[in-house]
C-alpha cells in the first residue's frame, strides 16, 4: 500500500536518481529523455516546490509499506492552459505493480482535497500512461501528432463557489481575455470558419479587453477567471427599450457548474430595460438550450455577418414584465 511523502532536502537524492535513470525516463523521449538535477540546484528547487509552493504547485513522494520511495506525484500550476497540470513517474524497478494507479489515485484525492477543481496532464502518444489517466476517468482534450492533452473533473460542481465582480484589475483583464480567445476556440469549432479561429490571437482578445474594460462581470474560481458577461444597451434600432446580453462564455471544463447562469443573472440585473436581446450563432445548439433555460426565446429575426466566412445569427429576447399591462 503506498502512501504520500513530504521529502525532506536530504531526501533529493531520489528524485536526481529518477531523472537520471533511463530506464524510468524512457516515456519522456518526446521532450528529451533524461533530465541533469546536480546538488548545486536542490535548495532552489525545494523552495518553490516543496517549502513555499503556494497553492501553485504540489510535490510528494510515493512511499511504499516498506519505507522505500517508489516514485514521485505533483502538479503545478500551467500558464498556458491555465490550469493544473498533473505528473506522476514510479521509478523503473517497481512499475507493473500498480503503483501508477495508486499514485495518481492519491494525486487525484490530495488535489480534491487541496480545491484543485480540474487536473490536466500531456502526454507522448507512445506513452503506456495514456491507457492509465483513461482507465482512471481523464478525457481527451486535444491531440497533436506527437501528444495528447487529457483532463479530468475532481470537484462535485455543487459545491463549487464562485466569485461574480466587475472586471476590474489587469490580472481580471487578460483572464477575461484568454477565456473569451479559448471560448472562441472550444465553442465556434464547426461553426466558425477554420482560418478565423486560426488567425485569432490572445493578444486581440486582450486588446478588445482593454479596449472595452465597462459593463464586464467576471466569474472567478479560486482566483482564476473562467468565464465572463457583457451588457449594454440593445445596439440595433428595430427593438425598442431593451437591453443586451452581448457577450457571455464560459471555459468548457465549468459548463454544468452554474458558472454561466451566475453571469447571466448578474449581467440581466445590471440592466433596466424590460427585455434583454442577444444573438446566438445558428446550429450552436449548446448556447441555444442554455438561453432557453435562462428564459430567451426566438421572436423570428436573423442577421447574416462574415466572421471569416458568412454566418448566421438568431436573436433571442427575454420578456422580464410577462404580464405588464394586464389586469
Amino acid at each position: 500500500m503506498l502512501s504520500l511523502y513530504v521529502p525532506e532536502l536530504k531526501d533529493l537524492w531520489f528524485k536526481q536518481q529518477l531523472l537520471s535513470d533511463e530506464a524510468t525516463m524512457s516515456y519522456n523521449r518526446a521532450w528529451g529523455g533524461t533530465i541533469p538535477f546536480p546538488e548545486e540546484k536542490w535548495p532552489g528547487w525545494y523552495e518553490r516546490w516543496v517549502a513555499a509552493s503556494d497553492g501553485k504547485r504540489f510535490y510528494r513522494y510515493l512511499k511504499d509499506e516498506n519505507g522505500a520511495f517508489v516514485g514521485e506525484v505533483a502538479y503545478h500550476w500551467d500558464g498556458d492552459i491555465h490550469g493544473f497540470m498533473a505528473d506522476v513517474i514510479v521509478y523503473a524497478p517497481f512499475r507493473g505493480r500498480g503503483c501508477g494507479s495508486s499514485g495518481l489515485e492519491l494525486l487525484c484525492a490530495a488535489a480534491r482535497e487541496n480545491g484543485v477543481f480540474v487536473l490536466y496532464d500531456e502526454i507522448a502518444l507512445d506513452n503506456p500512461s495514456v491507457g492509465l489517466f483513461l482507465k482512471h476517468g481523464f478525457t481527451e482534450v486535444s491531440r497533436s501528432e506527437q501528444r495528447v492533452l487529457l483532463r479530468k473533473t475532481l470537484k462535485e460542481t455543487d459545491k463549487m463557489t464562485f466569485e461574480i465582480k466587475k472586471m476590474e484589475t489587469d490580472a481580471e483583464i487578460k483572464g477575461k481575455a484568454y477565456v473569451n480567445w479559448q471560448s472562441w476556440q472550444e465553442a465556434y469549432k464547426g461553426l466558425i470558419d477554420k482560418s478565423f479561429l486560426d488567425t485569432l490571437t490572445l493578444e486581440q482578445c486582450e486588446e478588445i479587453a482593454r479596449r472595452w474594460p465597462d459593463n464586464v462581470f467576471i466569474a472567478k474560481d479560486r482566483g482564476r477567471v473562467v468565464g465572463f458577461s457583457a451588457y449594454g444597451n440593445y445596439r440595433g434600432n428595430d427593438l425598442d427599450n431593451a437591453g443586451e446580453i452581448i457577450a457571455i462564455y464560459v471555459l468548457n471544463e465549468y459548463y454544468g457548474t452554474g458558472a454561466g447562469r451566475l453571469l447571466m443573472d448578474r449581467a440581466l440585473s445590471a440592466l433596466s430595460q424590460p427585455k434583454a436581446a442577444l444573438w446566438v450563432l445558428k446550429g450552436n445548439g449548446r448556447a441555444i438550450r442554455f438561453y432557453e433555460k435562462c428564459g430567451f426565446r426566438f421572436d423570428g429575426a436573423e442577421k447574416t455577418q462574415t466572421i471569416g466566412s458568412p454566418v448566421t445569427e438568431l436573436r433571442m429576447v427575454l420578456d422580464r414584465q410577462p404580464d405588464a399591462g394586464r389586469s
